[in-house]
């Protein structure tokens, strides 16, 4: 499987096939992560089923990831759509578990099931061993995941990606002081035209429409 990604990976439609040793190492060793973490997660029931901010916002996240990754697949962006797969989705649930402690067991299955059908192509044995843990099928049969599997929660993805750039802007502000701040005040516009900007950010996000169109 690493060798089957790293050349589908390297090598251009055009071009001979390059064979590179450093490559195929990063990735089998990425594939090792990936393959614990998913059967990590496969063996754990917490029995949660409240679909909280962090779980909104992952079903979210998880539902532009395979956007842009049939995107990339319908227009032959292989190395694109290698990283959204390997990586992308992989950064994502770790970002989800600094978010919560106990896990939604139903978008986590929701998730995997989506995760380990889209690495089919790309991975097939490893994703053939990872799907014979949820299913006795093969996911080689299994319908390739489409965005309309998954559920889209824009206000959920706008307050984590808004809590992200306050912490983000705190910190440069720390870097520019040179010293942790003992103390942070943020000042929150809940006038009417705050709250419109807000209520029109939320739809463009639920519509994809680009920021800087309604910039």
């Amino acid at each position: 499987d690493p060798v089957r990604v790293s050349l589908a990976c390297n090598t251009d439609l055009s071009q001979d096939l390059d064979f590179n040793v450093n490559q195929v190492t990063s990735y089998a060793e990425q594939l090792k992560r990936l393959y614990d973490l998913i059967s990590t997660l496969l063996s754990v029931k917490s029995g949660l089923k409240e679909l909280r901010i962090p779980d909104k916002w992952l079903l979210s996240k998880l539902r532009s990831l395979i956007s842009s990754l049939n995107q990339a697949m319908e227009n032959f962006e292989i190395r694109k759509a290698a990283n959204i797969i390997l990586y992308d989705i992989y950064n994502a649930l770790k970002d989800y578990f600094d978010m919560v402690e106990v896990p939604n067991d139903e978008v986590i299955y929701k998730v995997l099931s989506v995760w380990i059908r889209a690495l089919s192509p790309f991975v097939p044995h490893t994703a053939e061993e990872l799907w014979s843990k949820i299913s006795d099928s093969f996911v080689s049969l299994e319908k390739y995941p489409t965005e309309q599997e998954v559920q889209s929660y824009p206000e959920a993805l706008f307050e984590v990606n808004y809590l992200n750039q306050i912490v983000e802007n705190v910190r440069e502000l720390e870097d520019i002081l040179g010293k942790k701040a003992d103390r942070v005040i943020i000042y929150v516009d809940n006038s009417p035209r705050g709250k419109m900007l807000i209520k029109k950010v939320i739809e463009y996000i639920d519509k994809g429409i680009p920021m800087r169109e309604f910039v």
